[in-house]
């Protein structure tokens, strides 16, 4: 299959899996959100925050590195496989030996017993690594899919389960746990490959290190960035970081699913493209990204006092101002990331680290600037960093293509012009019919805005439209 069927295949496979998926993800949150308290979800992000900035170090740049390289060789995999596991065996060790003062600094007891199970995600992972990039350099998007539905519909339900039961903290940190252990297993299962002890290499992690080094220390840097604001906020306001993770992780989950999905697909795909072509593919992926998360971020906003009222009990409504404004910086956030993942399919690495470091120069003054204030303030700076790290990382993208400001512009701003007017629409729904039920006024609401949506898009003739049409109409 040429390369522009295997992208188109690979776009809806995954567009099915990660929908599905964060459909029942939303569905699974509700539930779970109804039966536990602010301070489990606390104590969770904590230690979450924890292994995704110690992820980085396991993986350290080489998963990218092989599915750019074009040739990856049995040995590469093998080599990476046990580079891989020995740092996540050693700082899983070293992390069970810390969970005591972890517990004292944030002062919360419970953390020393929730720690040492946790941080069993960072060997799991692990194992994980090396079978999704055989995955991802195949193509292999429908078994891709299958794998990351299926674990996450294991992970719902025992977390579902749990809850219900009333394990509380226990039940959000067992989904963690589950899912990442079936999907580990039914990867094992489904790719067929298998590591060598005879084959790893040192020479073969020297040969990819120079330009993995290069990511390791971007997604580093960026890893522990995101992550600050957690971590502080369990510090200094730990009533308020349930209330913003809670927020958060229902903003992620529409995001995530969308961007993995032009990202899981976009990325391999941008690698294999001629330089000629590269430019027209940037493009592509940026329409489809804008026009796909847009409406959904503005949607949220215009409704989530009608979702949280009616879907979620009182103790965690003063997370609606916060889920909000993170939906601001839901709408910039995954362009940022589209912009930094084509970096890394084009260029040697060098130009990545100089850029996140001038860029966290800024955001270190944001954080200091924000953090003192609290949580609402925090996620305002939020959104600022995630503006400005979209635009310095498009900035960054025009050293390797065409792909111009003027043309970035005319390619999202009718896009806004019509999410603002759907918002608009929206809302004067919710002027004209504040007597209805609120069930009655949000499922008004969400096809009002959908059907505003289509027809502006439509009616406008955005080019976005008509990719969607005709990719449609093609498969």
């Amino acid at each position: 299959m040429e390369l522009r069927g295997k992208v188109i295949s690979g776009f809806g496979w995954t567009a099915v899996e990660k929908l599905s998926s964060a459909l029942f993800q939303i569905v699974v949150s509700i539930i779970v959100i109804n039966h536990i308290v602010p301070d489990d979800t606390m104590m969770v992000a904590i230690v979450a925050a924890i292994i995704a900035v110690l992820n980085t170090f396991v993986d350290s740049g080489f998963s990218q590195t092989l599915i750019r390289k074009l040739e990856a060789t049995e040995r590469d995999f093998s080599s990476v496989f046990f580079f891989n596991m020995s740092i996540a065996l050693v700082l899983y060790v070293v992390l069970v030996l810390l969970s005591g003062p972890i517990a004292r600094l944030y002062e919360v007891p419970m953390l020393a017993e929730i720690c040492p199970v946790m941080f069993l995600l960072i060997p799991i992972n692990a194992l994980c690594i090396i079978q999704q990039v055989i995955l991802y350099r195949r193509f292999d998007f429908r078994r891709t899919s299958g794998v990351n539905l299926g674990s996450n519909v294991a992970g719902g339900l025992t977390a579902v389960a749990m809850a219900v039961a009333g394990w509380g903290v226990w039940a959000l940190v067992a989904q963690r746990l589950v899912t990442l252990c079936v999907k580990a297993a039914v990867l094992w299962f489904s790719t067929g490959w298998r590591p060598r002890i005879r084959e790893f290499s040192k020479a073969s992690i020297s040969g990819m290190y120079r330009f993995s080094s290069k990511l390791f220390v971007t997604d580093l840097i960026n890893n522990t960035y995101n992550n600050l604001p957690t971590l502080f906020m369990g510090k200094l306001f730990q009533a308020d970081l349930g209330f913003y993770n809670q927020a958060q992780k229902l903003k992620d989950t529409p995001v995530v699913a969308i961007t993995n999905t032009v990202n899981s697909v976009g990325l391999p795909a941008l690698s294999n493209l001629s330089s000629e072509k590269y430019t027209e593919g940037l493009r592509k992926l940026t329409q489809m990204l804008s026009f796909a998360i847009w409406p959904v971020m503005v949607g949220l906003i215009a409704t989530a006092n009608d979702i949280f009222e009616l879907l979620i009990k009182p103790i965690w409504h003063p997370a609606i101002p916060l889920f909000q404004v993170l939906c601001v910086m839901g709408m910039f956030s995954p362009l940022a990331v589209l912009f930094n993942n084509s970096m890394k399919a084009r260029s040697d690495g060098s130009v990545i680290v100089r850029i996140e470091v001038a860029k966290k120069l800024v955001v270190t003054a944001v954080l200091a600037l924000t953090i003192p204030f609290g949580a609402m303030t925090i996620a305002c700076g939020q959104v600022a960093v995630a503006l400005f790290d979209m635009c310095i990382n498009f900035g960054a993208n025009r050293c390797y293509s065409g792909y111009g400001w003027k043309t970035f512009v005319a390619d999202v701003l009718p896009v806004l012009a019509v999410v603002l007017l759907m918002y608009m629409a929206v809302w004067s729904v919710d002027c004209a019919l504040l007597q209805w039920s609120v069930g009655a006024r949000l499922a008004l609401k969400i096809v009002v805005g959908v059907v505003v949506y289509i027809a502006l898009s439509w009616g406008f003739n955005l080019a976005q439209w008509r990719e969607v049409v005709q990719t449609l109409s093609k498969r």
